[in-house]
This record gives C-alpha cells, structure tokens and sequence, in this order.
C-alpha cells in the first residue's frame, strides 16, 4: 500500500486527499457535471426498503427466536436504506447551491408532501365519521378527538411546518426528515466549500462535520433522552445520505461481489440478532457505529440481490414499487383499511380503525393486508395520473 504523494515529513499533508486513501485506495470520483440516469437496480432496492416498510406496519408474529423477521426485514435497516439511497445521486455542483437546490426540493419533495397532508387534515373528522379513526385507539400513544374549526387550522399550519401528525399519514415522517435533510445538508455543503477555498479539503471536512452532528445527536438522544422531533433524526439523517453519496461517488460501489453480499447479510443478522433493530422516527439507536456499519450492510446485501433480479418477474414488480415508494409511503395505511373494510364485508372480524391491521400468525392474512397497502397506492395514483391527462386533454 502506497501512501499518498503530497504527505512527508517536511510538509503539511492534505487531509482529504488521506480521507480518500484511508477509504479505498486508487479511487477517482466520477464527472460531476453530467446529470445520472438512476440505474434499474437502484429503484428495485428502493422497492425492496417501501415493502419492508409496509411488512413493518402490519401487526404480525415473528417466525421464531432465531429469525425475528420484523427486525431482520425491517427495523435494523428499511428507513436507513432509503436514505442512504437519496445520496446516491447528489451531485456536488447542486448541493453547494443551496438557494437553487432547496427551491427545487421544494417544488418537488414538499409540494408532493403537501398534496397528500393538506387533504388528510382536512378530512379528519370525515374519517371519523366513517369509522376510520377512533377516540378509543391509540395513535403512535396519542388519543385522538374530533377536531373543532381551530384544531383544523393548526393542524394545517403544522403541516405547512414540516410538523404534520395526521394518523392515516404516520409514515410520511420520513419524508418530512428527507427534505429536512437535504436542506441541511445543502447549507452545511455550501458553508464547508466556501471555508475549503483556503484549505482545499472540502470532502474531508464535510464529512468530519457530518459525522461528528450524527455523533452529538445520537449521544443526546440515547444518553441523555433528549430528542427534538423532526431535528435530532434530520441530523442522522443527513449523516446518512452523505454516507450514501460516499459510497457511489467516492467509493464507487458496484454491488457485484456475491461474497461481499453473503459477508453483509450475515453482519445485518447478526447486529439484529445480538444489538437489536432501530427506530429513526424517534432517533433510536445504539450508536453511530452501529447504525453506519448495519445501514452499509444491509444496502449492500440488497442492492447486489437487485441486480440479480433485474430481468425477472419480481424485479419488475419491485421497480414499479421503488418508482412509485412515495405514494406507496403516503397511502399504505389508507390500504390497510380498504383491506379491512372488505374483510367486514365477507364476515370477517377485522378492526377498520386500527392504523396498523392484525395479522398474528395468520400468513393468509399477512399477505392479504401487504398487497393491499402496496397496490392500493398504486392503482390510486395511476388513476389520478390518467384522470389528470384527461381533464388537462
């Protein structure tokens, strides 16, 4: 192993060009004025994190004590896979621009967001009425009532505010985050190039930076309880998909080594097994280490699977769930209840205000409540999609 030309003893070294050494040697990071096509197998390992995330709000029992399959195929590494995946296709000419790069997220991401919260905050009390809420269920540990005209409007308002908290809605959180955190890491992005002029180690400090916020905001958040929602898991969050970009930009990952892949999958069962999983909604996890080496594991692991499976039949499926993971995010739970309004129908007891369905051990049922909270979401947006050309035509 060489070390790097510009380090010896008579002169200051350059601390990024180290980073890059110490991270893999020979490593020339891509072009970054041309814009990248997302490769197929990248949708399809987002699709394989959007149906974790389903599996993991149906309430189900694990298969044994050796395989406790909603950690293994979901709270050790669904959220944390999505986010590493967003930073993939960050290009350093956009991020550190951040005027034009947060009005773009704002016209896409959030729009988006808000086209789904508003309507929901709206129609609170409607669900209500047809049984779809109930003041005698917990939410997430909140109880909660029909609203009057002045709890509507506050509730919009934090919608507006990257606060929404709208039950049929619960896992929007991320998207929330997302944004959040591509705010974030736009700022600290621009702050980090504009004091780099001097010092030429742009990568390097953004990367200190990022890991040492993670590291504070994970410390405060297990060691001392404290936890700001929608700020402390941003933090992680940025950490996140910065390490995400590392790895396609810098690292250049190709997911094609079998025993790298078979090596990863044993490390996520084996931190899940013995660590236990995580929750990012409220910044929960063991430590920094943990979360980096399970979350590159586990991306790893699926991402090689995904290209596997490009040509097949399940690839394609899980391309259009990966293409289609934000509605799928948005309307699972709205799924979930068509799901179970059509259960009550053919006489089977099922609780329709239930944000998360019971499923127990019933494998039947399981899988019934999963294609619904998938392909609800998707045959509702391909109508809207086709009723909209209609009315623009």
């Amino acid at each position: 192993m060489n070390v790097p030309k510009n380090v010896n003893n008579a002169q200051c070294f350059n601390l990024s060009e180290c980073f890059k050494f110490i991270l893999c040697s020979n490593i020339t990071p891509p072009p970054q004025g041309s814009k990248k096509n997302k490769e197929k197998y990248v949708n399809i390992a987002k699709g394989v994190a959007i149906c974790a995330v389903v599996m993991m709000h149906i309430n189900y029992n694990d298969i044994g004590e050796f395989l406790p399959s909603k950690l293994l195929f979901g709270y050790s590494w669904h959220v944390a896979v999505f986010f590493l995946i967003g930073g993939f296709y960050i290009r350093i000419d956009g991020v550190t621009k951040p005027i034009n790069f947060i009005k773009k997220k704002m016209k896409t991401l959030y729009k988006m967001c808000l086209c789904y919260y508003l309507p929901a905050v709206i129609l609170h009390n409607t669900l209500f009425k047809i049984g779809w809420y109930s003041s005698e269920v917990s939410y997430g540990g909140k109880t909660i009532f029909v609203q009057s005209f002045a709890d509507t409007i506050k509730n919009l308002v934090m919608a507006i505010l990257f606060a929404g908290r709208e039950p049929i809605l619960g896992a929007m959180w991320f998207v929330y985050v997302l944004l959040l955190a591509l705010v974030g890491y736009s700022l600290l992005s621009y702050v980090v190039k504009r004091l780099s002029i001097v010092c030429k180690d742009f990568e390097a400090i953004r990367t200190i930076a990022l890991l040492l916020l993670c590291i504070v905001s994970c410390t405060l958040s297990q060691k001392l309880d404290f936890m700001i929602p929608r700020f402390s898991n941003t933090i992680t969050a940025m950490w996140l998909l910065h390490l995400g970009f590392l790895l396609k930009n810098v690292v250049r990952l190709n997911f094609d080594n079998k025993y790298l892949a078979f090596t990863a999958a044993l490390i996520v069962y084996h931190l899940t097994v013995n660590v236990g999983g995580m929750d990012l909604n409220r910044n929960d996890y063991r430590d920094v280490g943990y979360l980096s080496i399970i979350s590159i594991s586990a991306l790893y692991a699926i991402c090689y699977v995904s290209k596997k499976i490009e040509n097949s039949v399940a690839g394609s499926f899980l391309d259009k769930c990966g293409k289609e993971s934000f509605h799928i995010m948005a309307l699972q739970f709205v799924g979930f209840k068509c799901c179970a309004l059509l259960l009550m129908l053919i006489g089977i007891n099922a609780n329709v205000a239930l944000l998360c369905p019971y499923a127990g051990n019933n494998n039947e049922w399981l899988l019934i409540y999963f294609l619904f909270g998938v392909l609800i979401p998707m045959v509702f947006i391909s109508l809207f999609r086709k009723l909209k050309m209609l009315i623009i035509r």
